[in-house]
């Protein structure tokens, strides 16, 4: 009993572990798949148990056969593309039921919802009414896969040198940290327009090789529509824009359904690509608050000594190198953070539960280049990216939304730091489309990355219900077949009203009654049915005194009678008149 039970309870906590999103590597689907079989597993051996001597066992009436075992399969089957096909495609509906049910009852916490939280979905950088990204205590994202950002370079060659290492497309950066959130920096909002050239200047000339391209999104309904482009952005052929801060600038409204289409130019730059040694901590001061760090005393002083044992000495650029391998290397990559002590998001990243998805490790990169004496800020945008080289095309889908750390060097203004693991969505460099593979639109669904798709390209949800109608379907055909058949070969027990315990030889002879034409009726007993016989065999009497003597008289039951009586109603069945041989003499009848 110990065994068994410390076996189910550690499948249950094996289940309990897939469920809870380990290990990341795997699918939600073949997680919570394999949740079920180690549950299931531990319930069959926990219910194993000795049988005891004198105890009462329920025994089935027959055997299984195969075609029992295949209807089983079939059922099976049937439940489990049920639960793909729920799995699926009943999330989302859930959760706008859910979010109907806050709505209807408790309207305070829905308006909060919508008002002071962003909406956290990758893919969908959005900030509250208050121009505010705040960093969530807990997560649990799903992140989709709808194409949301389209490059086409003017200079195709360029392809070549982006395709080398991860492409970073910038919607935009926030600069103001107060603890719990990122926003702009403070400062009166301005209107800016295109020069005479038909473009807006948004950064001073800087070494580095100049990227022209066009960049294609759609537009956010909630008008929050940041100018994109590949990071380092210094002009914009789109006028005009309302510039909030040095790293967010908001397009006009849309022109054309479709959304929008400008050209922009950028230099991108990488902590990697600096030559060492060649820059320095000078800051100009003009924004202070790009050096600040939390309020908290305790919270400052343990992240300064982590800074510093994490950059170690060197150049500046070492420095940084430093801090991103410390971060990569040391904390690990999760859309779901459990928070189960409710600290500040960074005290619960940094200092417990250590994990987390990419804007938390931008805000740690970001805090600890402040705690070195480095202007920081955390850029929101795209990292990873498709290039369909027929259409000249980078896609950039949802799943790819991403996060990093940016750096302040007067020498090249701002500079990537991507502190985040590479993940399964954003790996190391950008990817390249097969030959012939077909470019996707932006009307393309959003469905979770992990259910949209098969190894086949077939929907999952699609595939759940074809799984589960067919199968559903197969073992319904089979338990029909199984049951008009068994129907037919259980009748004569049914109409005797045979139960478990009734003995071979009198099964035996309800069916050479029926065999005889002569079945018997629903409701006799054995004594009334011979009563009515106009022929009855000359072995009944015995038959029929023995089984009232051994059913209701307390007679031990008689092996080898009982086979003496089977081989004479097999003979009587068959037509066979034997005489009786004399191993037991005939048993009165009582009335």
């Amino acid at each position: 009993m110990i065994w068994r039970s410390g076996f189910m309870i550690g499948c249950t906590a094996l289940a309990y572990a897939l469920l809870d999103g380990w290990p990341e590597a795997l699918p939600g689907v073949v997680r919570a798949c394999l949740a079920v079989l180690a549950w299931v597993a531990g319930l069959a051996v926990w219910a194993i148990r000795r049988k005891r001597e004198n105890e009462a066992q329920a025994r089935p009436r027959r055997a299984p056969r195969r075609v029992d075992y295949l209807a089983l399969g079939m059922a099976v089957l049937a439940v489990e593309g049920g639960f793909l096909w729920l799995l699926a495609s009943a999330p989302r509906p859930l959760e706008e039921a859910g979010l109907m049910i806050e709505r209807r009852f408790r309207p305070e916490a829905a308006a909060q919802r919508t008002v002071g939280e962003p909406d956290t979905r990758p893919g969908n950088w959005l900030w509250t009414h208050e121009t505010r990204r705040p960093l969530p205590k807990r997560t649990d994202f799903k992140p989709g896969r709808k194409p949301e950002v389209f490059l086409r370079l003017s200079h195709p060659e360029d392809s070549a040198e982006l395709l080398k290492n991860k492409v970073f497309v910038r919607a935009f950066a926030l600069g103001r940290y107060d603890g719990a959130g990122w926003s702009p920096l403070p400062g009166s909002r301005l209107v800016i327009r295109a020069d005479d050239s038909g473009f807006i200047p948004l950064a001073p000339a800087r070494p580095g090789r100049e990227i022209v391209h066009e960049v294609f999104h759609a537009a956010d309904p909630n008008g929050q529509n940041a100018f994109t482009a590949l990071q380092g952005a210094t002009a914009a052929s789109v006028s005009p824009l309302e510039r909030v801060d040095d790293g967010l600038f908001l397009l006009p409204a849309a022109t054309s359904a479709g959304g929008y289409q400008y050209t922009a130019k950028s230099r991108p730059v990488r902590i990697e690509d600096l030559p060492d040694g060649a820059l320095t901590r000078a800051w100009p001061g003009a924004a202070d608050e790009l050096l600040a760090l939390p309020e908290d005393a305790e919270f400052e002083a343990a992240l300064r000594s982590l800074s510093r044992t994490a950059a170690g000495s060197g150049t500046v650029e070492q420095q940084l190198l430093s801090v991103q391998d410390h971060l990569r290397a040391s904390f690990g990559y999760s859309l779901t953070t459990t928070n189960s002590r409710n600290l500040d998001p960074m005290v619960n990243f940094l200092f417990e539960e250590k994990r987390g998805h990419c804007e938390y490790f931008a805000t740690a990169g970001a805090l600890m280049a402040r705690a070195l004496g480095l202007p920081s800020r955390v850029a929101y945008g795209w990292a990873g990216g498709t290039w369909h080289e027929e259409s000249g095309l980078f896609v950039f889908r949802a799943n790819e939304a991403h996060a990093w750390t940016e750096i302040w060097l007067e020498t090249h203004g701002w500079v990537m730091m991507d502190p985040t693991p590479n993940s399964s969505e954003t790996g190391a460099r950008a990817q390249v489309a097969p030959p012939g593979q077909a470019l996707p639109g932006l009307e393309e669904s959003d469905s979770p990355a992990d259910l949209t798709e098969t190894t086949a390209g077939v929907p999952l949800p699609q595939l759940g219900l074809w799984l589960m109608l067919g199968f559903g379907l197969a073992a319904g055909l089979i338990a029909v077949f199984r049951t008009s058949r068994r129907f037919r070969e259980d009748l004569p027990d049914r109409m005797a009203g045979e139960t478990a315990d009734t003995p071979g030889y009198l099964k035996l002879w309800h069916r050479a009654c029926v065999s005889r034409g002569i079945p018997l009726k629903p409701g006799f007993t054995l004594r009334h049915q011979l009563s009515r016989m106009p022929d009855a065999p000359e072995f009944a009497a015995e038959m029929c005194a023995y089984h009232y003597a051994t059913r209701y008289e307390g007679r031990a039951h008689d092996e080898r009678l009982e086979q003496h009586l089977a081989r004479r109603i097999r003979e009587w069945e068959s037509g066979f008149s034997g005489i009786n041989p004399p191993h037991h003499p005939p048993m009165p009848v009582h009335e």
